[in-house]
């Protein structure tokens, strides 16, 4: 009878999930357990896909915490048992999550915060890859970088408007002198950031941005703490401020349920639509912000007509 090999550990490995910690945020109120029942189950479906992503990757060894918006009961217990650690959220809305998770991250003293959306278990593989700039200090902040491949898993109207706003932002940020002209592009729509766990990069992602100082009219355009508070507004002031963010590629599957449950169907769409126009004025505000307290001249963007 042959003997059991023992389970070798890799210490490369190891070590990243000893220096690194996950915070999402999670808010499907409508989940319930057993199978899906339809396509229409949206909290069912994405709930699911935060389940199978969160789990493993706890199950793989890497502190999870999970900031949770009100989701039921039967969510919050199948996420208990894969070993994530659920805390109730304290502030509405969808930044603030992801403030909260990031600070009780912190309290962790992991070396990198991988802040991510919960609902993407293919990109949970790619951890080790987009913490290497930041544990070898080659890095503040990273994003995951999606090849067309990944983008072809996507439902085909979010996956225009996701490139299509990708392009606008790295060429408004080049255009203003914050992005070089020689760097990667950036993926600015794949919801995740790898943060290094210092205070002045960090601070920058717990900071609520407000632009009334210098258009009174903003609050009527767009909602700063639904996205762009969170991921989009930190890494331009992190640009502005010399820290290093760089791109990472990631081999990245759009889940196929999701995918299905989401083409062509209108009201999708319509929120696509409504990011691209909410973040894209965001980022072009903060870098007005910048330029007027920097006392640059600052122009409205020859891009955005």
């Amino acid at each position: 009878m042959e003997e059991t090999p023992e389970l070798v550990q890799n210490p490369e490995l190891e070590a990243v999930k000893s220096s690194v910690v996950v915070a999402s945020s999670t808010f499907y109120k409508n989940w319930y357990p057993g199978e899906l029942k339809s396509l229409t189950d949206i909290d069912k479906l994405r709930g699911d896909l935060a389940i199978e992503a969160l789990g493993k990757t706890a199950t793989n060894g890497y502190r999870v915490i999970d900031v949770d918006g009100g989701s039921s009961p039967d969510f919050l217990q199948a996420l208990n048992s894969t070993g994530a650690e659920v805390i109730n959220q304290q502030e509405p809305g969808y930044s603030a999550s992801r403030r909260q998770g990031n600070a009780l991250a912190a309290e962790k003293n992991p070396k990198a915060i991988f802040s991510v959306e919960p609902e993407k278990p293919s990109l949970m593989d790619s951890i080790p890859a987009l913490a290497e700039p930041i544990l070898e200090g080659n890095a503040d902040i990273v994003f995951a970088s999606r090849n067309q491949a990944a983008f072809d898993t996507y439902p085909p109207v979010q996956a225009e408007f996701e490139q299509k706003s990708n392009k606008l932002a790295n060429d408004i940020l080049r255009e203003h002198g914050l992005l070089p002209q020689d760097s990667p592009d950036l993926d600015w729509w794949m919801g995740a950031r790898m943060i290094r766990n210092d205070p002045e990069v960090l601070g920058l992602f717990q900071e609520k941005y407000d632009f009334r100082k210098f258009n009174s009219a903003i609050d009527n355009t767009i909602n700063l703490e639904l996205w762009p508070n969170s991921l989009y507004i930190p890494v331009i002031a992190a640009l502005a401020k010399g820290l290093k963010v760089v791109s990472v590629p990631v081999n990245y599957v759009h889940p196929e349920i999701q995918t299905k449950s989401e083409t062509g169907v209108q009201a999708f769409g319509r929120k696509r639509e409504i990011q691209f126009k909410g973040i894209i004025i965001a980022m072009i505000e903060e870098v007005r912000r910048i330029e007027l307290e920097s006392g640059k001249s600052s122009k409205p963007s020859r891009l955005v007509k």
